[in-house]
């Protein structure tokens, strides 16, 4: 097995951010079996096969991958930023909040800062809180919804996290995963990626809403919201 790493894990100004730097390699790659087609993992723990032609495949690499199948694996090229990067975060504090969050330096997180809800001396408006994000999809397929900020660990008890509601566009409101999953070891989310669900997306402008309609008993932390795509 390979293990392949992408040297993009900060911005030129040096703030961590979530899925590091978007890098697509180019490997080259000698099959060990020529029968049997290679296999790539991401740091997401996602497995697809390995596209090889003639002797070269590329692929978008976050922060690691693990190459299986192969008796030679190296990196012949790399390119910083490209269009190939299919996983994407929009930070919570670049969007619109209703009263009672607020944004919160918080080193370690993702742009250094979440969006929170602690008081519940704020009254909701009409909606109830909620923090609402405008992203562009590039590229039509499947996606996992995931949010940073407090892992929805948090929820079990002794709870020390409000629960939420969240939808797409104008979809129907999801309610949190009755079991929890999270994705480990994300640079700029140090309590993971709590995974909210599936969706297909066209590619284009779409619009995140998260939603909590009474006061929080206990705080809500909401980072980035992420969209993962693998295969």
């Amino acid at each position: 097995m390979a293990v392949i790493t992408s040297d993009t894990q900060a911005t030129e100004d040096g703030a961590v951010r979530l899925f590091g730097g978007p890098t697509a390699l180019t490997l080259a790659v000698e099959p060990a079996d020529p029968a049997v087609t290679p296999s790539v993992t991401n740091h997401f723990g996602r497995t697809a096969a390995l596209s090889v032609k003639e002797g070269r495949a590329d692929v978008p690499c976050a922060k690691r991958l693990f190459v299986t199948g192969c008796r030679k694996v190296s990196v012949v090229d790399r390119k910083p930023d490209a269009g190939a990067q299919a996983d994407f975060a929009v930070e919570a504090e670049a969007g619109r909040f209703s009263a009672g969050w607020g944004i919160l330096s918080r080193p370690g997180f993702s742009g250094g800062q979440t969006v929170d809800l602690w008081a519940e001396g704020t009254p909701p408006d009409a909606e109830g809180y909620w923090v609402e994000l405008t992203f562009d999809v590039p590229t039509a397929a499947e996606y996992e919804v995931c949010c940073s900020g407090n892992s929805l660990a948090r929820l079990k008890e002794p709870r020390s996290l409000s629960p939420f509601v969240w939808r797409l566009d104008d979809g129907p409101e999801q309610a949190l995963p009755e079991k929890i999953r999270a994705l480990s070891d994300i640079p700029g989310a140090p309590e993971g990626l709590s995974v909210l669900g599936t969706v297909s997306l066209t590619a284009g402008k779409h619009t995140f809403r998260l939603r909590r309609q009474h006061p929080a008993k206990c705080p809500t932390s909401a980072g980035p919201c992420g969209l993962t795509h693998w295969g």
